[in-house]
């Protein structure tokens, strides 16, 4: 199931806490309580398996410092990041640490880094950026190997990190810059020791990039059927299926899902059915298990 909060509806910030069972269409699941913390272009992972946290993101003039569960009422006690970040990129380590990179401090960019545990936060390892970065993507391929995909002031350039020896490696470049895209990690659905880093969108693009996992080389695939830009993604529990949600479309907010998936390299985009309640973007989108939510079939199936 996928859990969406926050993010830039037409009205303004929206902070309904949807749940949408990605399985199925005829099924539907109650809303959680809404954001604690209003904002938009937050970051978020689900910890230990059952916690999904949310952190930082902006409301209005305030660039939001805190971390809280989402769905967890008001009493919770929030925890405290090591600073304010908007448009930030995050992925989830080892099950229990949620890594948070660069971002906007205010009218500054910022190549700092920081984990945050359900304990509380420290400093992670600088970004290889020299001017800071932010509306780039990080997408975690296995416990080791994470990449940093585009951004402002990053542009074409992708590295890899090892977690292991804390390097950071420079890659291929794409073929367009990309400022505010989507991005995430599949398996091929034939040949499952494929690993593909998909990127979307972007600068009011529709053009989507894919590279395999080792090989350091990116091609052009199916686009995106509509220009995308301030999109978030999850990729499924069997890892062979990117769902992108929550984006502009370069006119309007949009409600659309689609998933993205690969056979024998051959990939495609595929509308779904399932819809988000309401037309945003920028919002925090995070895979849950699905003892997390309450679900019914809206007819039978």
């Amino acid at each position: 199931m996928l859990l969406i909060t926050n993010g830039w509806a037409p009205s303004g910030i929206d902070a309904t806490t949807e749940i949408v069972h990605l399985d199925s269409a005829s099924k539907e699941c109650n809303d959680l309580p809404d954001s604690v913390i209003k904002g938009i272009a937050g970051v978020g992972g689900l910890l230990h398996n059952q916690y999904p946290l949310v952190c930082g993101g902006n409301a209005g003039s305030e660039v939001l410092d805190k971390c809280f569960i989402a769905g967890g009422g008001v009493d919770q006690t929030p925890i405290a990041m090591r600073t304010g970040r908007k448009y930030a990129a995050s992925v989830v380590l080892n099950g229990d640490t949620l890594w948070i990179t660069g971002g906007s401090i205010g009218p500054d960019l910022t190549g700092t880094t920081e984990y945050v545990t359900m304990a509380g936060s420290a400093d992670g390892p600088d970004l290889p950026v020299s001017n800071g970065v932010d509306n780039h993507c990080m997408v975690a391929v296995d416990s080791i190997t994470t990449y940093l995909i585009g951004g402002r002031r990053n542009g074409k350039k992708v590295f890899s990190h090892n977690s292991q020896t804390g390097d950071w490696t420079t890659l291929s470049t794409m073929a367009s810059s990309r400022d505010a895209a989507t991005c995430g990690a599949l398996i091929d659905s034939v040949d499952e020791s494929i690993i593909i880093i998909m990127v979307t969108g972007g600068n009011n693009m529709k053009e989507t990039e894919t590279m395999q996992h080792g090989l350091d080389n990116w091609v052009h695939a199916f686009d995106f059927p509509t220009v995308i830009r301030w999109g978030s993604s999850v990729t499924t529990a069997n890892r062979k299926k990117v769902v992108v949600f929550g984006y502009h479309d370069g006119a309007a907010q949009s409600k659309l899902m689609y998933t993205f998936q690969c056979f024998n390299l051959d990939c495609q985009w595929t509308e779904m059915a399932q819809k988000l309640s309401a037309a945003r973007r920028s919002v925090v989108g995070i895979l849950v298990p699905e003892a997390m939510g309450s679900c019914h079939y809206s007819h039978l199936p």
